[in-house]
């Protein structure tokens, strides 16, 4: 990764996550909440020349990732268990998980092969076996399990975020760009039903729009789905009015940073600044408003200053028509969230609840959902 580039990515569980960043290097690695609109970022860490590492983590992560010099190298993998613990010690951990005694309310051990004869012996004596207990599950046979079946991911664009697009910004999801017009054309959406259209198209998603949402579910199950980023490019302004005896300017609308989440940028001139859980003007990172206008004045050439009470001016310190047209662009970018894993299961598995009896139809894995059930009714 170079300066001035960024990247989100989603950490798979058990994986470390590893920066490598030569002296010189410098950039943010934001861990964001798990899912879009989970709250604030989770924690906010600065690269400044030392290599990096984070994880694993019990579930997945996701990361921003933003370079603002020299050069990073980023990589994923499960940990070497060679590095983490000694034969010795993985024995030592393995056999203080094992009990010797089952118990219905133990959950922190794994039973022995001594332990589970024991407990079938007494349930089903061998000399004269026949199973006991008028609410236990053994007594058909079965069970006691609540299968569930894998979901997808939902992307989802609320109407606040559709709302600000213009004419010329994009939307990019699985490698495909939807871009508004005046009028809608092939890849081209002016309405949240026709960006529903686009994104239904997309191989392996089903688009859907309803009361001015605008969905994208994966066919794909299991929480592999978790993490698709779209990426939404809006103009929020392009400066004008500089010559010979006028400054250029131009202004960010509050309706505009109001869809700023954490993770999301801002680009004018060159510069990316991205929000963050607290402002760094050395970092580039902002919180708020009041953030935001420190790193934008902070620039060389522009000064920032609040306007309409709640705008922000962002005005060239000369005057000079070199200063027109510089666009400031707003990054916004939603990720797909909500899948949930499958139970697994053999084909042909029955188990029961309370409520249910379960049947997989067919071999059951965190990514599929072959999980059948019946109401098991009342008594009769």
């Amino acid at each position: 990764m170079n300066a001035n580039e960024k990247q989100t990515i989603t950490l798979p569980a058990g994986n470390v996550l590893t920066i490598t960043a030569a002296a010189g290097v410098t950039g943010l690695v934001v861990r964001l909440p798990q899912s879009p609109g989970g709250g604030d970022a989770q924690s906010v860490t600065a690269i400044a020349g030392a290599n990096l590492t984070f994880g694993p983590y019990a579930l997945p992560e996701r990361f921003e990732i933003s370079c603002t010099a020299g050069t990073l190298t980023i990589a994923t993998a499960f940990p070497d268990p060679a590095t983490l613990a000694t034969d010795i010690e993985v024995a030592a951990v393995v056999a203080a998980l094992l009990t010797g005694t089952l118990s219905g309310s133990d959950t922190a051990h794994a039973p022995t092969v001594k332990a589970v004869f024991d407990a079938l012996a007494l349930k089903a004596p061998l000399a004269s076996p026949s199973f006991t207990g008028a609410t236990s599950f053994a007594a058909v046979g079965l069970p006691k399990k609540t299968p569930v079946n894998a979901t997808g991911t939902t992307l989802t664009l609320p109407v606040a975020d559709l709302a600000i697009l213009e004419v010329g910004d994009t939307i990019v999801f699985e490698e495909v760009t939807c871009t508004k017009a005046a009028q809608a054309g092939e890849g081209e959406f002016n309405s949240a039903a026709e960006l529903a259209t686009l994104l239904n198209a997309l191989e392996g998603w089903t688009g859907a729009e309803k009361a001015g949402v605008v969905t994208a579910t994966s066919d794909a199950l299991g929480v592999a789905q978790n993490g698709k980023a779209a990426t939404i490019t809006h103009r929020g302004t392009s400066t004008s009015g500089g010559s010979a005896v006028g400054k250029a300017w131009g202004v960010l609308s509050e309706a505009d940073l109001a869809q700023l989440a954490l993770g999301d940028r801002v680009i004018f001139d060159e510069a990316t600044f991205t929000k963050a859980a607290d402002t760094s003007v050395p970092a580039n990172t902002f919180a708020d408003t009041a953030g935001l206008i420190s790193c934008l004045d902070d620039m060389t050439n522009w000064t920032a200053a609040i306007t309409n009470v709640v705008d922000i001016k962002i005005e060239a310190a000369e005057n000079g028509e070199e200063y027109n047209d510089k666009i400031c662009n707003l990054i916004y970018v939603r990720t797909s969230a909500g899948a949930a894993n499958g139970t697994v299961g053999v084909a042909n598995e029955i188990c029961a609840d309370t409520d249910y009896i379960y049947h997989s139809v067919g071999a059951s894995t965190a990514a599929t959902a072959n999980w059948r059930r019946i109401a098991r009714g009342s008594a009769y």
